[in-house]
């Protein structure tokens, strides 16, 4: 079951592009990725030193 917003999406095409979707949440996601990832590697860098 999908709710009303990826419906939506779906239906402009938007769903498989978040590009298009305009509302920054796919940037918002990616930087925080991007900076869990770069917090991870250091810890884990740090733990290999050890």
């Amino acid at each position: 079951m999908i709710n009303k917003t990826e419906w939506n999406r779906m239906m402009e095409g938007k769903l498989y592009n978040p590009y298009k979707v305009g509302d920054n949440s796919f940037k918002n996601v990616h930087a925080a990725q991007k900076s869990l990832m770069n917090q991870n590697t250091g810890m884990i860098k740090v733990l290999l030193k050890n």
